[in-house]
């Protein structure tokens, strides 16, 4: 414990495991006006540590997923998830990146008319995140997830619209490193669903096939939300 801060606070009989509780406290302490900024900058160490810690991912999402906390507990939740899809991706098990898409995927339906933009287009950024690491390689049924969360609400067409520009964007035109390094796989799979199948007759090739990642045969006609 230094100046106050020891980073464990009691956890009061609230049904939240201990290291979402001491991310609670920090946060607290970083925005209460009380608080010293020697104590705000241990907070703040101690969050950072938390990006790295192994399993960010779990609190994260309890975090991001609890509409009770403020706007400001929710996005650092989604930052706990976006590093590890970012930067410790290629650590994670098989069963851990499936677990880190489905509550990625959870938290996109879940998202409502309520939230802030910055929550909803956090939330999009996690998916355009994913994409880039294990669409058309492991995850092939992503523009299937998309088409059922279109059909959900307004907000929800904007949330898919915001994930299809950026990951095209970010696939085609912005020099994005870790679209580089799945360049053709991505470019393919984003041609595809964008492209009727009567004028598409490629594939992705896995093994000696080829796997379609679009359901249907329209090609995306997600063009305007409404």
């Amino acid at each position: 414990m230094m100046n106050g801060y020891s980073g464990s606070p009691a956890n009061n009989g609230d049904d939240i495991s201990p290291s979402t509780s001491a991310i609670l406290h920090a946060l607290e302490l970083i925005h209460s006006p009380t608080s010293d900024n020697d104590i705000r900058r241990e907070a703040t160490e101690f969050l950072n540590q938390q990006k790295n810690a192994d399993g960010a991912y779990g609190p994260g999402f309890h975090l991001a997923a609890d509409h009770g906390h403020p706007p400001i507990v929710r996005h650092f939740g989604l930052s706990l998830i976006e590093h590890t899809i970012r930067l410790k991706w290629h650590d994670l098990t098989d069963d851990q990146t499936a677990q880190v898409r489905g509550l990625t995927l959870e938290l996109a339906h879940n998202i409502s008319e309520a939230d802030p933009p910055y929550i909803r287009n956090k939330v999009a950024q996690l998916c355009v995140e994913l994409a880039k690491k294990s669409w058309a390689v492991d995850w092939l049924d992503m523009d299937q997830v998309l088409l059922a969360l279109w059909g959900k609400s307004l907000t929800s067409k904007e949330v898919v619209l915001t994930i299809l520009e950026n990951l095209s964007e970010d696939t085609f035109a912005r020099e994005d490193s870790a679209a580089a390094l799945r360049g053709q796989e991505l470019n393919t799979a984003l041609v595809e669903i964008f492209t009727p199948a009567a004028q598409f007759a490629g594939g992705l090739m896995v093994g000696h096939g080829r796997a379609l990642v679009r359901p249907g045969g329209r090609g995306d006609d997600r063009t305007a939300p409404g």
